[in-house]
């Protein structure tokens, strides 16, 4: 079999976490959704999206971006980062802190939610 790259099996843990999350999150939605919670699906889309998708992805491009690159087979040892590796995580990091802060609202609706929350009415 092939060698071991180092980080290996934390990436694949990471990858694990994202899948297993949103998974899980998607399924809690479609259960609210179908007991006619709409307002909390969608809240809980929002988180769904922040934490297990975009989170797992900006914690893997911080602080494993050397070796996620190299398991996945993007970048060989010692490349730079590409501007697009950069930008992907910014988005992440962003996507991440506004799903996070948009939904820290303790019970109330907020922007984005609020108004997609309306526009089904």
């Amino acid at each position: 079999m092939g060698e071991k790259k180092p980080g290996s099996s934390l990436i694949k843990l990471i990858e694990a976490i994202r899948i297993l999350g949103t998974g899980a999150g998607f399924y809690w939605i479609y259960d609210q959704q179908a007991l006619g919670h709409e307002v909390e699906a969608l809240r809980f889309l929002v988180l769904t999206l922040a934490l297990p998708l975009c989170a797992t992805c900006a914690a893997e491009g911080i602080f494993f971006s050397e070796s996620s690159a190299r398991e996945k087979g993007y970048r060989a040892e010692g490349e730079r980062k590409s501007p697009y590796q950069i930008q992907n995580l910014a988005w992440f990091v962003a996507a991440t802190v506004t799903g996070v802060v948009e939904e820290a609202g303790a019970g109330e609706l907020t922007g984005m939610t609020e108004l997609l929350a309306a526009g089904g009415r």
